[in-house]
């Protein structure tokens, strides 16, 4: 039996392949064949768990379909991103939830994602003597298609744990 996802965009690898078709569009066909052959060769000498590594989510999901709680600030973004993705035909069901986190897994192990790496810094007031807490944060960019048009999704993660995202432009 198909899932909603399914019936919507057809199956898994017909969505990679319109999203291809997309992208060579827009950047010519030559682009898409240097990044795939640069994709391949990436994964060259590195450990099978490097690349299967599964990326740590937490609520984030909730956060994107506009469902925050806590202050003000979070829920308004958590609304707005929710928005965002009902503009492009993405609602919070399982299959997109499914679809979302997929994304996100595949951005993770997609090194022409990362558009910055910096050092960050935290105060963890939770704990005694509120210690400085020091990480490496790495910013990604994708494009997330859907059954309406797409939206780019600002991602910024700490190893294979996502800390933030922005869903920005649906169309």
């Amino acid at each position: 039996m198909k899932s909603e996802l399914d019936t919507v965009l057809g199956d898994y690898e017909s969505v990679t392949a319109r999203d291809f078709e997309f992208i060579a569009g827009l950047t010519g066909s030559g682009t898409i064949t240097n990044k795939a052959g640069k994709a391949a060769l990436d994964r060259v000498g590195k450990k099978s768990s490097d690349l299967t590594s599964k990326a740590i989510l937490d609520d984030k999901l909730n956060y994107v379909f506009g469902k925050a709680t806590g202050n003000q600030h979070n829920i308004q973004r958590s609304q707005s991103m929710q928005m965002e993705l009902r503009k492009i035909g993405i609602n919070d069901t399982p299959a997109f939830r499914e679809y979302l986190s997929n994304h996100l897994n595949s951005v993770l192990h997609d090194s022409d994602s990362i558009i910055k790496i910096e050092k960050r810094s935290y105060i963890a007031k939770e704990l005694l003597n509120k210690p400085t807490i020091e990480y490496t944060a790495t910013v990604r960019e994708s494009f997330l298609m859907g059954p309406m048009g797409g939206v780019k999704i600002e991602s910024v993660w700490n190893g294979n744990k996502l800390l933030k995202i922005i869903a920005k432009g649906g169309k």
